[in-house]
């Protein structure tokens, strides 16, 4: 964990990233899921859509790919709900650098710290 930064949810300039929980883990992995920043497209912090902003490491989803959250409130955290888009490989390649299979299962040196993070850091 970055000292002193957030673990549910921050703001970058218009964009607001929350830590939702309960995402899908995959057959391989014994574990109930995992959370993932997800940047608000529409909605509130503790219900709407938004987009995966970090590496999963346990979840057949990828960064880039459109969800629904929900049954969040002051106490818990928003949880998965479903899937509801993919980013489309052509862009995902410009924008993660990766192609989008590449991604899957892959292991990310720290990815519960996405780049949006790292930004912020610097910019302090």
């Amino acid at each position: 964990m970055i000292q002193g930064f957030p673990t549910t949810k921050f703001t970058l300039g218009d964009n607001t990233y929350i830590k939702v929980i309960n995402f899908p883990a995959s057959k391989k992995v014994a574990k109930l899921g995992e959370s993932m920043w997800v940047k608000i497209t529409e909605g509130n912090e503790n219900d709407g859509y938004g987009t995966i902003e970090n590496l999963p490491m346990c979840s057949s989803l990828c960064i880039g790919d459109r969800i629904q959250y929900g049954h969040g409130n002051d106490v818990n955290k928003p949880q998965f709900v479903t899937q509801c888009g993919q980013m489309q490989a052509q862009t995902f390649e410009n924008v993660v650098g990766l192609p989008r299979r590449a991604t899957r299962g892959a292991r990310a040196l720290d990815h519960k710290v996405p780049e949006f993070v790292f930004q912020a850091l610097q910019a302090r």
